[in-house]
């Protein structure tokens, strides 16, 4: 394999393929592109709204080949425009204020 292209390999520890849990809908997707791999429940809807917010490939369960993995990655990470979409989010998620801006507004409506 080419130096630098990336290789599909077992998890290491404590890393995972996503099904597309809701956290990441919002806040994991916009560090990097993914690829969903919905397993149940909720995850279907979360990553149909991960490639609507041009982020994700969706691969159903049962197409998901270390091949067709594989090609989904090559395109995801080959795509300027999935990157600039990403880099688009990341910044609106920055501006938000995270955590410190949740606790202010909750503190507002304290009596």
């Amino acid at each position: 394999m080419p130096a630098g292209q990336p290789r599909l390999t077992r998890p290491a520890p404590g890393e995972r393929l996503p099904g597309a849990p809701v956290r990441s809908t919002r806040g994991q997707c916009v560090l990097v592109p993914m690829i969903a791999v919905p397993q149940a429940v909720d995850q279907f809807d979360n990553a149909d709204r991960l490639v609507e917010l041009g982020v994700a490939r969706r691969v159903d369960t049962a197409e998901a080949t270390a091949g067709l993995l594989r090609r989904t990655l090559l395109e995801l990470t080959s795509d300027p425009a999935v990157a600039r979409r990403a880099a688009e989010l990341r910044a609106e998620v920055r501006a938000e204020g995270g955590a410190g801006r949740a606790a202010d507004v909750v503190e507002s409506l304290l009596p």
